[in-house]
């Protein structure tokens, strides 16, 4: 086995995302304002799991800094503001998603991986055809 195959075991937070995968995971589930930036969720998020709602959302986060260069990292008090999801629910859920080491934190703001989208829209993509 050579260095570069053991090589692609490596994952790297900064690794560059796949504007693709991103849309297409998040194209059933959000649309973007163009003017307030706002996240607008269809009813097929409404339909999710609190953490797949709470993986889209952070998703979501990462598109718009992508696109207007903000950070993408938010506190569980901006999840709940954005989504409606019960404060209780998203603390838990968040602390499930980290130990599960599905999402990242730092000083309390959580974020998505840039190597967890790829895996994210297989997922969700699995997950749709699946209804």
């Amino acid at each position: 086995m050579s260095d570069s195959t053991i090589s692609k075991l490596f994952v790297s937070s900064s690794q560059t995302i796949n504007d693709q995968e991103l849309y297409d995971l998040l194209l059933p589930y959000v649309s973007i304002d163009k003017d307030s930036h706002e996240i607008i969720f269809s009813q097929a998020f409404q339909e999710l799991t609190n953490a797949n709602k709470i993986l889209i959302i952070l998703s979501a986060m990462k598109a718009k800094s992508l696109h207007l260069k903000i950070d993408e990292k938010i506190s569980p008090s901006e999840i709940i503001k954005i989504s409606g999801i019960k404060p209780g629910s998203v603390k838990a859920t968040l602390k499930a998603l980290l130990d599960a080491k599905e999402i990242k934190s730092e000083k309390s703001r959580y974020s998505v991986p840039n190597y967890k989208i790829s895996q994210l829209a297989a997922i969700f993509k699995n997950y749709n055809q699946k209804k």
